[in-house]
């Protein structure tokens, strides 16, 4: 079997790229392309595969949007996911920075004796409380207290 025929055979009925053809027979592309121009299906081949090749880079396209779509939607419902668990850290560490001498005397009132004199609280002796911690709370309003009894 001649080259010239086992190329128009490759290139027609294999359907083999002009590149492909060349570089298995160990000729040149400009050979093989001189030879499939000579024939007379070349221009009903050419159309055809121009047409095939415009239908798979629309299939091509419409496969890549999906994707691209459906990641995107997955973003989305990832950004919102994110963005719910920042708002609840947000809520949950959002406490105010100081606590009143009211409620701190609430949480620890074991460490407190109340002064009816003075209308204040009062750090027992024996306890030793760190620098922050006040000593001395005094109440304006009368805070009913009840008595060991």
């Amino acid at each position: 079997m001649s080259k010239k025929i086992m190329i128009l055979d490759m290139f027609y009925n294999n359907h083999l790229k002009q590149i492909e053809i060349a570089k298995e027979l160990n000729v040149s592309k400009a050979y093989v392309t001189k030879i499939i121009k000579c024939d007379s299906r070349y221009t009903t081949e050419k159309n055809t595969r121009k047409e095939d090749n415009v239908f798979n880079r629309r299939l091509y396209l419409y496969n890549y949007l999906k994707d691209y779509r459906a990641k995107k939607k997955e973003d989305k419902q990832l950004d919102e996911f994110v963005k719910k668990q920042h708002e609840q850290a947000s809520y949950e560490l959002s406490a105010k920075p100081h606590i009143s001498k009211t409620s701190l005397r609430k949480s620890c009132g074991s460490i407190y004796d109340y002064n009816s004199k003075t209308n204040s609280f009062h750090v027992k002796k024996n306890i030793c409380v760190s620098f922050d911690m006040p000593r001395t709370i005094n109440m304006n309003k009368k805070i009913l207290i009840r008595e060991k009894g």
